[in-house]
């Protein structure tokens, strides 16, 4: 398949449109997890809503936004997410005022797997929407 052949067949499939933008998205969030998790407790944003709720919302979102941006990884990134969770949260000891917990990594663990898995069931959904509207205008 030359590359010509390969653009048209992606942006044809109508899931080109926004890959760019949520992996823009994606690692950006990687970033703020990141300087959020591993900076002092008393510069961590606060929503008032309950800190695991929090941490929830970010991990999905990150594993959501991954997922979406780079379907052809998506296993790999899943792990190698998970694990970097799980660096985070360690690192999280060596930071005055900060504590890495396993609860707290498996919910972030359990929020990326979750977000991977939407993302995978809605462009299914999506896919099988379009094959039964294009074999309907098939005569």
């Amino acid at each position: 398949m030359g590359l010509s052949e390969g653009r048209e067949r992606f942006a044809g499939s109508g899931r080109a449109v926004g890959r760019g933008a949520a992996r823009i998205g994606a690692w950006c969030l990687l970033i703020l997890v990141a300087v959020v998790t591993l900076s002092p407790i008393g510069l961590r944003p606060v929503s008032g809503a309950p800190v695991d709720l929090e941490r929830m919302a970010a991990f999905l979102l990150l594993g959501g936004l991954f997922a979406w941006g780079y379907p052809e990884r998506r296993l790999r990134l899943m792990v190698l997410l998970a694990a970097s969770a799980g660096v985070l949260e360690t690192l999280q000891n060596f930071v005055p005022g900060r504590h890495g917990r396993a609860d707290d990594f498996l919910v972030k663990g359990m929020a990326i797997v979750a977000g991977f898995l939407i993302c995978a069931m809605a462009e299914r959904i999506a896919t099988a929407s379009q094959e039964r509207r294009r074999s309907r205008l098939r005569p």
